[in-house]
């Protein structure tokens, strides 16, 4: 897998109920750490509540969307 970067679209592969996010949902990487593993700090928008939220995953708990444009970012920025 390649590794992500800042502002990559991701889709979670697994649910994190402790902080209302489910499976299969789009987030956007907005860090990434490199020690002691790879881990990204990704950032979804909670649609029932109108609430951002940001979660540290490990590579295997996401995987890249296809489209990681600018504009995929403007769009997920405009839905929020």
């Amino acid at each position: 897998m390649n590794q992500l970067r800042v502002n990559d679209r991701v889709r979670l592969s697994e649910g994190i109920p402790e902080v209302q996010v489910s499976r299969d949902m789009i987030g956007v990487v907005r860090s990434v750490w490199f020690a002691p593993v790879y881990a990204y700090e990704v950032e979804f928008h909670l649609q029932d509540q109108q609430q951002i939220v940001r979660v540290l995953v490990l590579g295997d708990q996401v995987q890249a969307e296809v489209d990681n444009s600018a504009d995929a970012e403007t769009e997920y920025a405009a839905t929020a």
